[in-house]
């Protein structure tokens, strides 16, 4: 039988409270025992000395123990005159025992009373209920007390009795067994009977307490499980309630980001398939009607319009390229040979390349002094990079205008501008300027040929080379794109 993790968890809470209960009960228990056991050689102890203080005043006026000698009468009245004070101790103070005189302190029946050594003495003061007590001189006679009765095993106590400093006797208490054990189990039984219903209440309230944290320890698990299976099927809108700062609710939040991420790339995802399927059906459009068009005789074939096909498929083609490096930028499948070059004799070489052409549309091409900015990367990668930004700033910047190259180091950065004049991009529009097919105008730059991918493939290949590729307005009133590359070690 397969437990559920509900079940898991309420055993494992329910079984941790039932063996601190039970630590808690045993432990308790023991140290109430052994506290009682306490209490009882304390009171025990407690009395003997009101007694031997009774005995020693009583052997200091008479010098011997004569007057105690077999006097069962006059025994318990000092163990009546303890039990008196023991007494008091609980209520309202008794008067004060009369004191000793010597010659009626302890006068003793007559022969023939009751109370007359070898008949029976009044009742036993309730004073040591579980021993017996008894008197005994410096050459353990005893005087007073009960026979020795011990039993195999019992050792009996002594406790000196003293006068002038030097012992005269002891008092000897011989534990009961039997009214001990007798005591200590009615104790137990009694405390037993409490702790047992304690027990069953603690029993009880620790279940539904378990029972209660089992629910909401599980309650966030469930609702990401929930969240999970959501993802599953496709629902990437789905969120969980973050109700807590501990680690569940940080899993929550991880859980909710996750879902934003996915949503986000499936976002892009379908937006990327129906940019994709966008840009490829208007020249399989053009290239359709053509060719339609000559197959139906409704036009001539001609230089013209082989031509035109000619640069329709060279578009396309472009496009199939862009694409496919774009997909080996995601999956990271692009090789790149990282040598050491210097960066600013790379990008303007390529901009030395495109100055007839800049100068031919009439746009002033502004190269700054050399420096040397050594860094590590693949030549070929970086080339494509400065010829498509170069290309980007000729298609876009209008007749007349300026392009400008900058370039410095900012710590151990090497970085390179590239600013050009009207026509700016609206501020909302640079952070998309990097989107795929992202144009300002898409009839005109289709016009322009462009595929909406250029600056794209640029940011690729920078991240590519631990840099970044960032764009702002530029001063001249058009835009300004800067590379920023690590330099190399020296």
């Amino acid at each position: 039988m397969r437990l559920t993790i509900f079940t898991k968890l309420l055993l494992a809470i329910f079984l941790g409270m039932l063996v601190i209960l039970g630590a808690m009960l045993g432990s308790v228990q023991w140290s109430f025992q052994r506290g009682f056991d306490d209490y009882l050689r304390k009171v025990e102890a407690r009395r003997m000395d009101a007694l031997a203080g009774l005995l020693e005043a009583g052997y200091a006026r008479h010098g011997t123990w004569d007057f105690l000698r077999n006097n069962q009468y006059a025994w318990f009245e000092l163990l009546g005159q303890v039990a008196a004070a023991d007494k008091a101790r609980d209520g309202p103070e008794p008067p004060p025992a009369p004191p000793f005189e010597d010659a009626g302190e302890f006068p003793g029946p007559p022969p023939g009373h009751p109370h007359h050594f070898g008949h029976p003495g009044p009742p036993y003061p309730p004073l040591f209920k579980h021993g017996h007590l008894r008197v005994v001189d410096l050459d353990k006679v005893q005087v007073v007390g009960p026979p020795e009765d011990r039993e195999p095993g019992t050792m009996e106590t002594l406790r000196p009795l003293l006068h002038a400093g030097r012992t005269v006797g002891w008092l000897a208490f011989l534990p009961d067994r039997h009214a001990t054990d007798r005591l200590q189990a009615a104790f137990v039984e009694q405390y037993a009977r409490a702790n047992t219903l304690i027990a069953v209440v603690a029993l009880e309230v620790s279940f539904l307490l378990s029972l209660v944290l089992a629910r909401q320890f599980l309650a966030p698990i469930r609702r990401i499980a929930a969240g999970a299976n959501a993802l599953v099927a496709g629902d990437y809108a789905t969120r969980i309630p973050v109700g807590s700062r501990d680690e569940l609710g940080r899993l929550a939040g991880d859980f909710n980001r996750l879902a934003q991420t996915l949503e986000r790339n499936e976002q892009a995802r379908r937006q990327w398939v129906a940019d994709t399927s966008h840009e490829l059906r208007t020249p399989l459009a053009v290239l359709r009607s053509e060719v339609e068009a000559l197959l139906d005789g409704v036009r001539e074939p001609s230089p013209d319009r082989l031509r035109s096909l000619h640069c329709e498929i060279l578009a396309l083609g472009k496009l199939v390229d862009d694409l496919r490096e774009l997909s080996g930028h995601d999956l990271g499948s692009l090789d790149y040979r990282m040598a050491g070059l210097d960066l600013a004799g790379l990008a303007l070489d390529c901009a030395g390349g495109f100055r007839p052409r800049f100068e031919s549309k009439g746009i002033a091409l502004e190269l700054p002094e050399p420096i040397p900015l050594p860094i590590l990367g693949d030549a070929g990668r970086l080339r494509q990079l400065f010829l498509n930004l170069l290309e980007n700033s000729l298609r876009y910047t209008d007749a007349g205008g300026v392009c400008r190259i900058a370039l410095g180091r900012e710590g151990n950065t090497a970085w390179i501008a590239l600013e050009d004049s009207a026509p700016g991009v609206p501020e909302a529009a640079l952070p998309r300027l990097f989107e795929r097919f992202f144009r300002l105008d898409p009839s005109r730059s289709r016009a322009l040929g462009g595929t909406g991918l250029g600056l794209a493939i640029c940011r690729g290949i920078a991240k590519a080379h631990g840099g970044g590729l960032s764009a702002a307005a530029s001063p001249l009133g058009g835009l300004r794109l800067r590379l920023d590359l690590p330099l190399a070690p020296p």
